[in-house]
């Protein structure tokens, strides 16, 4: 454990040995399969942990939606919900600039619980 990182947070260390072990496996049965793993910590801390059996390995910028873009995952995330006519999807889209698809999807979700708790108590 080289890092200050991996002494404050000791079970990174068998964790990410763990989620290695099992993309490994799991790429070897479906070879079309690209596996990426989602960490909240710093890509050094999974260097650190020994994962090295990816040298090749890229990290991809993928940049936050335009306005049409974030206007389709609002549609996409509604489309089974029952949405007020007075909701305008398009102001939506145009103020959440600077959001990703998660945290509109987050919002649409809230929303809905929102939506079915307030009902629920009247």
């Amino acid at each position: 454990m080289a890092s200050r990182e991996m002494r404050r947070l000791p079970n990174l260390v068998p964790l990410a040995a763990l989620i290695t072990r099992e993309l490994r496996s799991e790429k070897m049965e479906k070879p079309n399969l690209i596996c990426t793993p989602i960490l909240s910590q710093r890509w050094g801390s999974v260097e650190d942990a020994g994962d090295t059996a990816a040298p090749h390995r890229r990290l991809i910028y993928i940049p936050l939606p335009d306005e049409a873009s974030r206007l389709s995952i609002f549609k996409a995330c509604l489309r089974k919900s029952p949405v007020s006519k007075d909701v305008d999807l398009n102001a939506l889209a145009k103020y959440s600039q600077g959001f990703s698809g998660a945290d509109i999807t987050e919002i649409c979700q809230r929303a809905c619980k929102y939506a079915i708790r307030e009902n629920i108590e009247k």
